[in-house]
């Protein structure tokens, strides 16, 4: 910093770090420093949360880096994009790592012919290879975007044509790998367990999707399995959906779910990640991050159904 100030003294630049903190810790370094004081730094912040810029103070703050009142801004990502900086010729992001669309944000604040990039990281950090890795990947799509201005317009749509066309095939071949693998478990018992402990929750058809989306227990499969604990976060209401306290595995207290409460009714809903998903003998089948990806199929929740489920148990499973 203190060299490519030197080289040209006029310059002025943006120093983008990480959190706020790091902000106002930067800047009382720089003006502690006997060579970076008269950059007379400010700081650039979001205006989100406690302590955060005003837009009035941040008008401020770039009004006086134009004329040169602070030749240094220490900023936060806020000035990546959407704040027009035309006055900066030096960009140094200090162990500050970001995508490759971020790189190129952050080089764009420097407006000024001439300008410099510069990323400035400890030696352990391993910031310097991801660096590269985006230097080649913006490489790779300047190439990229040489390649398509260069094509005509009908070459141009027929490529796009070609690819959307290949997407939509290999869209339809996932689907239907997918498919052919839940019916392959249709009718086979698989079991929910507890990632934690092991402890047994539900099969497959205990459970029920309602909205298309909310995997709920509907039968007294779990009673005594989990338990209710009170949720930090306030009741939330969706429509006709009440998602209400956490529910808990009674062993170990790993969190499952929550309940929810749906045409009167309360039901335990089930986060998949909690689980290993299990066939019925205990064979493990896997662990999955979204119910889209588990290999069974659910029904869905019908009122009617519940309803004769509620008056076949209150008669004793006698037939109505």
């Amino acid at each position: 910093m203190k060299d490519a100030y030197n080289l040209k003294p006029d310059s002025c630049g943006i120093l983008f770090t990480t959190t706020r903190s790091s902000t106002e810790a930067l800047k009382a370094w720089i003006e502690e420093s006997k060579d970076l004081k008269h950059l007379n730094p400010g700081i650039l912040i979001g205006g989100g949360g406690s302590g955060g810029m005003t837009q009035s103070q941040q008008v401020d703050l770039l009004n006086m880096f134009k004329e040169k009142k602070h030749k240094l801004i220490v900023a936060t990502s806020v000035a990546e994009e959407g704040i027009d900086i035309q006055a900066c010729n030096l960009v140094f992001r200090y162990n500050y790592f970001s995508n490759t669309i971020g790189r190129i944000q952050a080089r764009g604040r420097n407006r000024a012919a001439f300008g410099r990039f510069f990323l400035i990281a400890s030696t352990d950090s391993g910031l310097g290879d991801l660096e590269q890795m985006n230097k080649i990947r913006e490489g790779m799509m300047n190439t990229a975007t040489r390649a398509i201005k260069a094509l005509e317009e009908k070459d141009f749509l027929e490529k796009i044509a070609k690819y959307q066309r290949t997407d939509k095939a290999e869209r339809r071949m996932r689907e239907k790998g997918k498919m052919e693998r839940k019916k392959e478990h249709c009718d086979v018992e698989i079991k929910l367990t507890c990632l934690q402990c092991g402890l047994v929750a539900c099969s497959n058809s205990d459970i029920r999707k309602i909205k298309n989306a909310h995997h709920a227990v509907v039968s007294d499969t779990m009673a005594g399995r989990y338990k209710k604990v009170p949720n930090p976060k306030k009741s939330k209401r969706i429509n006709d959906l009440e998602f209400l306290e956490k529910v808990v595995c009674v062993k170990c207290g790993a969190e499952w779910g929550c309940m929810l409460k749906y045409c009167g009714h309360f039901f335990p809903v089930l986060t998949i990640k909690a689980f290993i998903v299990n066939y019925g003998q205990g064979k493990p089948i896997g662990k999955y991050k979204q119910w889209s990806l588990v290999p069974f199929s659910v029904q869905d929740f019908s009122i009617e159904d519940d309803i004769e489920k509620q008056i076949n148990k209150e008669s004793g499973g006698s037939e109505i």
